[in-house]
């Protein structure tokens, strides 16, 4: 398909959806906090996203997704400030203040290359990451997952992040996730 026919198939879906149908594909639910007839019925009104779900789980979900009337794809999307931690068998990489201490964006970006491919492997589509925040006060509890309080530094290895998982140009589902 190109932009056009995307655009105009876009705007047909659009048309045919109610208000709580769009404002569901807006919604991001997590998948941890689900009970299994919820999961059923928000694939139903038409979720648009659903947070930690992986492997087969989240091929389940995008199957039964597809036959709604609409068959928007669902995007899912997980943490990633370490790497794909949260599958045991994938790479965990240091957090964003260890890696800054490198001082190595051609590093940086090489291991979100691969945290990349692992989160593909689970059928995910996005990451959260990088942490943009500049860490300046340490009793923050999550100060570890930026860079440091250098903006010019954490700039420099967020663009090296985001080029490590998008890749350049084109995100493709084999080769990127969205960042």
């Amino acid at each position: 398909m190109n932009q056009q026919q995307i655009s105009e198939k876009a705007n047909e879906i659009l048309s045919q959806m109610t208000l709580p149908e769009k404002v569901a594909q807006i919604m991001q639910l997590s998948y941890a906090h689900l009970e299994e007839d919820e999961k059923l019925m928000w694939i139903e009104r038409g979720i648009g996203s659903v947070l930690h779900i992986m492997g087969t789980e989240a091929q389940r979900f995008q199957d039964m997704t597809l036959e709604t009337k609409h068959k928007i794809p669902l995007l899912f999307g997980i943490d990633c400030v370490r790497g794909h931690a949260m599958n045991p068998a994938a790479t965990v990489f240091p957090c964003g203040l260890g890696m800054a201490t490198s001082f190595n964006p051609v590093m940086v970006e090489r291991a979100c290359e691969i945290a990349a491919r692992e989160v593909i492997e689970d059928a995910l589509h996005m990451v959260f990451s990088p942490v943009l925040c500049l860490g300046r006060d340490t009793r923050w509890g999550r100060v570890d997952e930026t860079f440091g309080e250098d903006p010019y530094l954490s700039g420099e290895l967020a663009a090296a992040m985001v080029k490590g998982y998008q890749g350049n140009g084109e995100i493709r589902q084999e080769t990127g996730v969205l960042a």
